[in-house]
């Protein structure tokens, strides 16, 4: 959802069947946007990042591609602070640690 400064909601998006799919049994677990406006989420169960990019017409995110990453569906954060790279932290619940993967 995208929302004003008085936080009212003022866009939406759905994930394309197929993201739905791999997040399945579970859910979405987490996503954050990246410098180049692309968001990348995870599931709760592959240690994956989908990629995604807000469509042109319509409310179906469209899926640009899938990432290997070690998050294990425990939420992400991008580090925007790194200028020539683009980081993504993630948890690994299993064995309590953050992890930090470099997406090229």
């Amino acid at each position: 959802m995208k929302f004003d400064l008085e936080w009212r909601q003022t866009e939406s998006w759905i994930f394309p069947r197929n993201i739905v799919e791999l997040f399945t049994p579970k859910s979405n677990s987490g996503g954050a946007w990246g410098n180049d406006g692309l968001l990348y989420c995870t599931g709760h169960d592959r240690p994956e990042l989908y990629v995604m990019k807000l469509p042109k017409s319509g409310y179906t995110l469209e899926h640009v591609r899938t990432l290997p990453a070690e998050i294990y569906g425990q939420g992400i954060a991008i580090d925007h602070s790194v200028k020539d790279k683009h980081l993504i932290y993630g948890l690994n619940r299993a064995t309590s640690t953050v992890t930090l993967s470099e997406i090229k």
